[in-house]
């Protein structure tokens, strides 16, 4: 998720964004607004069939076995 703490620890070389956005399928970080338009979403009538789900907004991390995030820090 690409936010204040992470711009931050990118900016002091502590987190290497562009591996990270590698390592994501969707080639990018998510945003806070990927989160509100999933909550936006759920809270609107087209969702009312889904129940009992978990909804991941993840812009495909978890689908490509949550890689080691050490390793995307070493890719500073």
């Amino acid at each position: 998720m690409e936010t204040g703490l992470v711009a931050s620890l990118a900016a002091a070389g502590r987190l290497g964004l562009a591996a990270l956005r590698s390592r994501t399928p969707l080639s990018r970080l998510g945003s806070p607004g990927d989160i509100a338009d999933l909550a936006l979403f759920l809270a609107s009538d087209v969702s009312a069939g889904i129940t009992g789900q978990v909804m991941v907004s993840d812009g495909g991390w978890s689908a490509d076995g949550f890689g080691v995030i050490a390793s995307a820090a070493a890719g500073r």
